[in-house]
């Protein structure tokens, strides 16, 4: 797998691949980080982008909002690498925001919750009925980060 900063083409044909539709508001925000080179994408062996991800600047002050995203289908033994190429991502731009960076996912989303222990994210206060704050602390192992990633550290 590799990571690159994310043109249009890969965002387009990860959102493709998603069951979810991506609403209006959302999708002119991942464009615009895209056109800005604050989109990161990890492509498997053929050029596939099986994850895209980024940190996007609130426009109050308080913690950059990570967001990622990863197909349906990513085998179980390719989801250490995406959280490692995700968590770089994290490391790489936490320092430019004093306040942290958080992320939200779902209780319901194990997938997700297991790919933000992996990333280095530790889990929060709940902050609407089923989505809570993951707070990025980068203290994991890879090691450790990985077994999160594969189930065995959750």
């Amino acid at each position: 797998m590799q990571l690159i900063v994310a043109n249009l083409g890969h965002v387009l044909t990860h959102l493709v691949a998603k069951t979810e539709p991506l609403g209006g508001p959302t999708y002119t925000l991942i464009v615009a980080e895209v056109l800005e080179g604050r989109v990161m994408a990890v492509l498997d062996a053929t050029g596939v982008p099986v994850s895209i991800g980024g940190v996007f600047a609130n426009q109050a002050q308080g913690p950059g909002t990570c967001w990622f995203s990863v197909v349906p289908g990513v085998r179980p033994q390719g989801m250490p690498t995406v959280a490692l190429m995700l968590r770089r991502v994290v490391r790489t731009v936490a320092p430019a925001f004093p306040d942290g960076v958080a992320a939200y996912v779902r209780d319901d989303n194990q997938q997700g919750r297991r790919l933000a222990r992996a990333i280095g994210f530790e889990p929060g206060d709940l902050v609407t009925s089923s989505a809570r704050q993951w707070r990025f602390g980068g203290g994991r192992s890879d090691r450790k980060a990985s077994e999160a990633a594969s189930g065995a550290g959750a």
